[in-house]
């Protein structure tokens, strides 16, 4: 027969019946926490108990023996009984409800999480290293928290995740909330959740303390029957901490849509700390909290005890606000001062001429086309005013016409004038480089966008390739670069120069020049030329969705220079850029290093659109040169697409630019980089796992498990959108490691299991 103890209520409530255990390990602790440590919270919280009790019965006991620990509990429970009918200590006294101390707290709490959770190691069994990992967030951290954010009467409590409900009691129980709430989809959580709720009703009625309302819910927090509770919540608390990517992003996108002044406790932040609201960050949940740290506590989690720190973010959406307010009144500035005289006239001529009589309209379309005129930048501009000026409504229609038709007719013959061209000779005889010079006279140099271009070529011409007989390069710094005549007399002397220097066939010396240190600031200058004459509009570039994984940014040369002399490629190397853009870094890798192939893969439209020019431009400058490259394809398509699959296992050596990469994209990414070969080198600006990385067994299915990772550059304006020092890591497929670890852990975990048995 199971022997029980029995401890009377000192508030009249039920009676609480133990079950000793069998073990005599277990009854210590047992007698312990149930009897010794509860007696002595009753002394504390009724002050009348305390000298009789302590003096007199908390003396001489054995927490291992039954019969020692049933003495005492029957001398409390004879107590307890004399003091309630000296002291009238019954249910229905006032004094008796009401919030427990925080010790006593943490004492009712520790007895109802050992009368629920029976077997903890339950609580452990889950996938490694995913969303569903289990940890508690400890008393200590929670009661640090609630004194810092203030709850009210008024809020509302929300624990996503809640485990098996400690938060939300906690929270109930401690503060002055009106309504407590915890959400879990895991089956043992939610089934100990349900004891814990029963357990913790019971404890607190016997000790004779109020909580608030509170609920333990079983689901998904994700799914959309539970949005009504996470927008009517203005406080919560996530545990993200051991959150996957594609988690972590759900979870961002759910939050977006909580209320003004809401306040979100997680363990992991949302956004940096530094964030600053830009055109490509407009979609990021950093545009519309403000985010601080609170604490960091060592042992903070039940899964680490390493510290973890928690943040508070507030949802503020009055500094989007503030920014396109920014951006508004930017905009009308750069209006005001754009708006010139002819629009002017248009308008005001326009609200005059119904009140004025048909002589003095002709006056004013006379004085109107010699403003206009004056005051356009080009005849075609005109035209459009012109067109305008008929269509307000003025008569004398036929002196209009007649204005409107010579301007066309101007502009006509403007357009079959035969365009002035500029042409650069090849060192090696390829065919020449021609440019267009504009026909109407440039208003400024800034015009001529392709002038320093000539310049820098026929200085490079002339470092790599001519004597130093040649005249040419010390003429750059005398000619007018604004004038065409100026810019033909220095092209016509430096063609007359190449022309002698192939006609006496020294390309062979090129080529050995080419090849020398200098090589890197020849092969800049031409993937610079190719990429002005491929990208005609580079503002199309950035049409993407702000702060998704389409933001299109380019790697500098430099960059790539730096990575490719410490990975030192071979010839049965295969490089493959993921998300290649307008195809810079492929053609880089393919001029410099001997490289069995490069191969670049991108899916946006504009950005694959100027590959093909880049293909087509890189290749013509390339011969002009006379310099050689490898071989390369440029691929427009999805790099996710089954299509690719192959082409991705077949690499040696990844480039991927991920630093502005949206959760789910990371996501995806380390999946398909799980299945690369052995040796596979990964280059990246975003670290696929942390630096001191080390296998357990709750991480055995994350990526870091089967590489080695180290920092290999860390250079400032290495990409294109920010200034600051970008670094890159260098990850290299290695599973001996994870080999080493199971080699050393599925013995032990048979030796436990025989020893079990």
């Amino acid at each position: 027969m199971a022997r029980q103890l029995s401890l009377r209520s000192p508030y009249g409530e039920e009676p609480i019946i133990l079950q000793w255990p069998d073990s005599c390990e277990n009854s210590e602790q047992f007698s312990d926490l149930y009897i010794v440590e509860t007696i002595k919270w009753v002394c504390d919280d009724m002050p009348e108990l305390k000298r009789p009790i302590k003096k007199s019965l908390l003396r001489e006991y054995d927490t291992g023996n039954f019969e020692s620990m049933k003495t005492l509990c029957e001398r409390f429970n004879r107590e307890i009984e004399r003091l309630q009918k000296v002291r009238k200590y019954v249910s229905t006294t006032s004094n008796a409800k009401r919030r427990p101390s925080r010790g006593l707290l943490q004492h009712i709490l520790r007895l109802t999480y050992e009368c629920s959770v029976i077997d903890p190691k339950k609580l452990n069994q889950y996938k490694p290293f995913s969303h569903e990992v289990y940890g508690e967030t400890s008393f200590e951290v929670i009661s640090t928290l609630t004194e810092k954010i203030d709850i009210t009467e008024d809020d509302v409590f929300l624990d996503l995740g809640s485990g098996i409900g400690q938060v939300v009691l906690q929270i109930s129980a401690s503060t002055a909330c009106r309504r407590s709430l915890g959400i879990e989809r895991s089956e043992i959580p939610c089934a100990y959740a349900e004891n814990m709720d029963r357990n913790f009703r019971q404890w607190m009625k016997w000790f004779g303390k109020d909580h608030g309302e509170y609920h333990l819910i079983r689901g998904d927090f994700l799914e959309p029957q539970f949005r009504d509770y996470i927008l009517t919540a203005n406080i919560i608390f996530v545990n993200n901490y051991a959150f996957d990517p594609v988690m972590d992003y759900k979870l961002k996108e759910m939050l977006a849509d909580m209320r003004e002044g809401s306040r979100i406790v997680s363990s992991r932040s949302l956004c940096p700390e530094n964030f600053r609201i830009t055109e490509r960050s407009l979609n990021d949940i950093g545009c519309i909290i403000t985010m601080s740290e609170m604490c960091c506590f060592s042992g903070s989690v039940s899964w680490t005890n390493k510290p973890v720190p928690y943040y508070l973010h507030v949802i503020n959406r009055t500094k989007l606000e503030l920014y396109f307010q920014g951006l508004k009144d930017s905009k009308n500035q750069d209006s005001r001062k754009n708006d010139t005289g002819s629009h002017y006239l248009t308008h005001n001529i326009s609200l005059k001429l119904d009140k004025k009589s048909g002589h003095e309209r002709k006056d004013k379309v006379s004085e109107y086309n010699f403003i206009a005129k004056s005051d356009c930048k080009s005849l075609k501009h005109s035209c459009v005013l012109q067109t305008q000026l008929l269509n307000s409504g003025f008569q004398h229609q036929a002196h209009v016409e007649n204005n409107l038709r010579k301007c066309r007719n101007k502009v006509r013959r403007q357009n079959t004038k035969r365009p002035l061209k500029l042409r650069l000779y090849s060192p090696v005889g390829a065919e020449p480089l021609v440019y267009l010079w504009p026909y109407d006279t440039p208003t400024s140099c800034e015009e001529l966008d392709f002038v320093s271009e000539i310049t820098e070529t026929i200085e490079f011409v002339c470092e790599h390739f001519l004597d130093d007989t040649s005249t040419t390069k010390s003429r750059i710094s005398d000619v007018d670069t604004c004038s065409y005549e100026s810019m033909k007399m220095l092209c016509v002397t430096f063609n007359e120069e190449v022309a002698e220097y192939v006609k006496r066939k020294q390309s062979s010396t090129v080529k050995n020049k080419m090849n020398d240190n200098n090589s890197n600031a020849l092969l800049v200058h031409v993937l610079g030329q190719v990429y002005n004459r491929s990208v005609s509009d580079a503002k199309k570039l950035n049409h993407y969705k702000p702060f998704s994984s389409e933001v299109y940014g380019e790697t500098s040369h430099e960059v790539i220079f730096e990575i490719m002399n410490k990975i030192k490629l071979t010839n049965d190397d295969i490089f493959l850029d993921l998300g290649s853009g307008v195809g810079q870094v492929v053609l880089q890798v393919a001029a410099c290093t001997p490289c069995k192939i490069s191969i670049g893969i991108e899916r946006a439209k504009v950005a694959s659109s100027y590959a093909k020019s880049m293909d087509i431009n890189f290749k013509k400058l390339m011969n002009w040169y006379g310099k050689k490259y490898g071989d390369y394809s440029l691929i427009e398509g999805d790099f996710f697409d089954k299509s690719f699959r192959k082409v991705i296992l077949d690499a040696s050596v990844i480039f991927v630019n991920n630093y502005a990469f949206d959760a789910v994209t990371d996501y995806k990414l380390r999946e398909i980089f799980a299945d690369i070969k052995e040796g596979t080198q990964i280059i990246s600006p975003r670290s696929l796992c942390s630096l001191n990385f080390r296998i357990n067994q709750r991480n055995l299915d994350d990526i870091g498990s089967i590489m080695n990772v180290t920092q290999i550059s860390n250079t400032s304006n290495s990409l294109s959108w920010t200034s600051n020092p970008v670094p890159f890591y260098l990850h290299v497929i290695d599973r001996t490691m994870l080999t080493r670890f199971l080699e050393k852990w599925i013995p032990s975990k048979v030796r436990r299991k025989r020893s079990s048995v």
